[in-house]
C-alpha cells in the first residue's frame, strides 16, 4: 500500500507538487535576474563610474530591485505556506 500525504485533509498529488516546483524553478529565474542587477551596480561601484551608478539610482531601476525582492519574499511565503500550511 502507498503511503499517502495530505495538505489541509487533501491528498497532494504529484500534479501539485509539480506546480509548486514549476512555481519555485519561476522564481529562482526571477532571483537571479535581481542578483544581476545587483552585481552590475557593484561592479560600477567598484569601477568608480558614478554616471552610471546615478542614473540608475536616479532612474528608478533601485526601487524596482526593491519591488522585486519583496515580490519573491511574499512568493516564496505562500508557496512555504501552501506546502505546509502549520509553519
Amino acid at each position: 500500500m502507498e503511503k499517502q500525504v495530505f495538505i489541509d485533509k487533501k491528498v497532494v498529488t504529484a500534479e501539485y507538487l509539480q506546480q509548486k516546483a514549476s512555481e519555485i524553478v519561476n522564481l529562482q529565474q526571477e532571483l537571479k535576474v535581481t542578483v544581476d542587477y545587483l552585481s552590475v551596480i557593484n561592479y560600477l561601484a567598484i569601477k568608480k563610474d558614478e554616471f552610471a551608478t546615478s542614473y540608475f539610482i536616479k532612474n528608478g531601476s533601485l526601487s524596482n530591485l526593491t519591488d522585486s525582492l519583496e515580490n519573491l519574499e511574499k512568493a516564496l511565503n505562500q508557496i512555504s505556506s501552501d506546502i505546509c500550511p502549520d509553519m
